[in-house]
Order: C-alpha cells, then sequence, then structure tokens
C-alpha cells in the first residue's frame, strides 16, 4: 500500500481535490524542535540554531495485522474508564472496523464493516460516543447507492445504517469527517463532495431520521469547497469548520455557519496557510486553533507551497500563524487537528517529516508529534522511526488528564499488509 494511501486513494475518487496547483508566499519564524541526538551533534545545533532535545517515552500498545483491521486514519476517543475506541479504513472483511482497545491492552473488534448495500464501507472519521454508550460514525462509501452512511452501534454491537447518501444527489456524498450531536440529539457533520454545487454540504440529521441540508458549498471559489477530515466545532450559536480548498484564492477556509448562511472567517492565501483538512478547537477565551496541510515558509517544498502550519484566530476574526514547519526535523504535511491543555500548549502531529528514514516522494520522514507554546515556540516531542513505532500519524491526538496523549499510525507497526505494516495504536507519556 503507498504512504500516501490516505489521500491518493480516495481524493483520486475526488478529483485529487487537494493537489490543486499552489502558489507561494514566504513566512519566516524562529524554530524551537527537538530529537534525540548524539551529545556531539547536539552541542552543534545548539551552536548554530535554536534546537532544543526533548525526550518522552513511546509505547506502542497496539500492532494491526490486518486480519482485524488496517490503516487506522481517525482520531480516538477514550471513555472514562480508559478504553480506548477508534476506527480502521481496511481489514477484516476488508471494508473497515470499529475496535475497542482496553487498559489491559486487550483489543476488541466491536463491528465488521461488510460493505453492502445495507452497510458501509472505509470509516475514514472519529467516532462520537454518546452517554448510552452507543456509537456514531460516518462510512466514506458503501450504503444503498454507495455514496456513503451515517451509523449506529449500539453498546449490543449491532449495527443500524441512520442515513444513506445518494450518489450524485443534492443531499451530498462520501462523509469524510465525523460527527458532533446536540441536547437533543441530532447529528451534525459534511459530506465531502455532492450537493447542488457538487462542493460538498454542511447537514443535520434529526433525530426522527430526517436529514436536512443545511448549506451547499458551491464547488468553485467563492464560500469554499470540499470540507475535509476535520468534524464541525459548535460556539456562538455557530457550526464552525474548514474547507480544504475554494475561497477567494482557492486554498481553503475556516467557515462560520449561522441559520443557513456562511461566512468565510479565514481566506487563507499562502503565507496563512493552504489546504486546512483537519478541524478546529477553541479555548474559553474564545480563540479558534487550527492546521493547514501546506503553505508557511516556502523553503519548505518550494516546489508545492510550504510544510503547513498551525494558527491561532481570534475572537475578533484575526488569525495568526503561530507556527510554520520546516519539513526536517520538525515535520510535514499537517493534516490532523490540534489538542491542547489547561495552560495553554497545542499538540499535534505531522504526517511525514521529521529525522526518521521513511521516504515518500517528494516528502520524507515518518512523522512527528509536537508541542507549540503559546508564545509560538516548537518543540518535536516524538520522531516516528518506521519501524515498530510505526509511520504516517495520520489521525491525530487525544489526551488525558495526566497529560498522556494517544493516537495511531496508518502504517508500519509489523511486517503484515504488504510488507508496509497495517498501523498501530500509541500512547506517548511525558
Amino acid at each position: 500500500m503507498d504512504p500516501c494511501f490516505f489521500f491518493n486513494y480516495h481524493y483520486s475518487a475526488l478529483g485529487a481535490l487537494l493537489r490543486a496547483p499552489l502558489g507561494g508566499f514566504v513566512f519566516s519564524k524562529q524554530i524551537k524542535v527537538g530529537a534525540t541526538v548524539w551529545l556531539a551533534v547536539l552541542s552543534l545545533l545548539l551552536v548554530s540554531s535554536d534546537v532544543i532535545l526533548s525526550a518522552q517515552t513511546l509505547t506502542v500498545l497496539h500492532t494491526f495485522d490486518g486480519s482485524h483491521g488496517q490503516y487506522p486514519n481517525a482520531p480516538l476517543i477514550r471513555d472514562s474508564a480508559g478504553n480506548l475506541y477508534g476506527t480502521t479504513a481496511y481489514g477484516s472483511a476488508g471494508y473497515g472496523t470499529i475496535f475497542k482497545l482496553d487498559k489491559a491492552g486487550d483489543y476488541t473488534v466491536l463491528y465488521s464493516f461488510a460493505g453492502s448495500p445495507s452497510d458501509g464501507s472505509y470509516p475514514e472519521g472519529g467516532l462520537l460516543r454518546d452517554k448510552n454508550g452507543d456509537f456514531y460514525g460516518t462510512t466514506w462509501q458503501g450504503g444503498a447507492t454507495n455514496g456513503g452512511t451515517i451509523f449506529k452501534l449500539d453498546s449490543s454491537g449491532d449495527e443500524t445504517v441512520l442515513y444513506n447518501f445518494v450518489l450524485n444527489s443534492s443531499d451530498g456524498m462520501w462523509p469524510y469527517a465525523g460527527l458532533i450531536d446536540d441536547a437533543k440529539g441530532n447529528l451534525y457533520g459534511t459530506t465531502s463532495a455532492g450537493g447542488t454545487g457538487g462542493g460538498g454540504i454542511v447537514f443535520e440529521l434529526e433525530n426522527t431520521g430526517a436529514e436536512d441540508v443545511l448549506f451547499n458549498f458551491d464547488g468553485n471559489l467563492g464560500n469554499g469547497t470540499f470540507p475535509g477530515g476535520g468534524s464541525l466545532l459548535r460556539g456562538n450559536g455557530r457550526l464552525y469548520g474548514t474547507t480544504s480548498s475554494g475561497g477567494s484564492s482557492n486554498l481553503g477556509t475556516v467557515f462560520a455557519l449561522h441559520k443557513s448562511k456562511i461566512a468565510n472567517v479565514i481566506d487563507f492565501a499562502g503565507a496563512e496557510g493552504e489546504f486546512p483538512f483537519g478541524g478546529l478547537i477553541k479555548d474559553s477565551a474564545g480563540n479558534f486553533y487550527g492546521t493547514t496541510q501546506y503553505g508557511g515558509d516556502l523553503s519548505c517544498h518550494a516546489e508545492s507551497s510550504g510544510c503547513g502550519t498551525v494558527f491561532k484566530l481570534d475572537a475578533n476574526g484575526n488569525e495568526t500563524v503561530l507556527y510554520s514547519f520546516l519539513g526536517t526535523p520538525d515535520g510535514d504535511d499537517v493534516i490532523a487537528g490540534l489538542v491542547s491543555d489547561k495552560i495553554g500548549n497545542l499538540y499535534g502531529v505531522t504526517a511525514y517529516g521529521g529525522t526518521g528514514s521513511c521516504q515518500n516522494t517528494p516528502y520524507e520522514g515518518c512523522g512527528t508529534i509536537f508541542e507549540i507554546d503559546p508564545t509560538g515556540k516548537e518543540t518535536v516531542l516524538y520522531n516516528f522511526t518506521g519501524g515498530a513505532d510505526g509511520k504516517y500519524p495520520y489521525g491525530g491526538l487525544i489526551r488525558d488528564s495526566k497529560g498522556n496523549l494517544y493516537g495511531t499510525v496508518a502504517e508500519g507497526g509489523g511486517k503484515g499488509c504488504g510488507g508496509s505494516g497495517c498501523g498501530a495504536v500509541f500512547v506517548l507519556k511525558p
């Protein structure tokens, strides 16, 4: 399986949405990174640059072998007892799984998708779990017309398709991201394509089973197009999200939706970042934080347009680039969203880059885990090697009360899945 599986496989079907021609802007920022290197190398680095090392302990909690799941691309969730839940895009019957990993490390497949018209295929988004222990999510394809589904998995392990998206219809198709809910049990999400403009939709699935299209993206520039892999965020009576393309420069947007009216909070234009694929988080002061896959400092991958950014959007709509990535040694290609701690530090992953030995033309490196403090200084907490620890952490992180960071790598961890490895679940302990 190609290391670009997460994009090249799925987004070939979406017309290579994230591979549009890229512009270039330069954004310079001081770098503070960390890695485990020899002391002699450290001495040289400290003379010439602001490089700080950070030793962290990463433990692989589970390695996938393909027979019970492979390629975990979505973020995990965690219950109050410390059990982890997630999805794999493939494995078992071939069309993806929902799994549980308990505190003791015991792995259970809660459901295996069959890809049938009454089922679904390829659950790429994360899970939503309600107070009864029922799970809700989306499958990118499958269902009655292969347009994707919204599903429920109850605490007994019974799966129900709550809604079938119709291929090439006005109600949207191919939901890539996970869901959020409200106090009444209504579900909200996006589809990556379809709708009246072909550029995807924002939808509500009422607890009665009826779907309401809240907004149609026009498929051109304007208000954005092709909402990506991040779930929506609710705040101030609005739904906030990102589109991975569109906007005034066709480099993506952050949008706010209120009563079927949408406003572009950010139209990305290169230096601010390009192609935001992950979702947003919000702090108690009303500031939003997110990532862009490309953009920032053009000295990284000048042939494309930078290695990605972490940005802040304040309550007044003013955007600040907190950090621009440079590929080596700090990471490249920021796909997933962020998590934060109580004092405002941000944590995330880069899909590629770092000092690992993986090579994924035109990118190098196996991915990193990073921290950015409130002043914008970055520390690399971990560089994936592509060995037993895996490679390509597409799904992002979650954080517990002790500061432990949990996530997945889409490949590596073993020799299955054609030798590329089927992925793994890990924890990084501070």
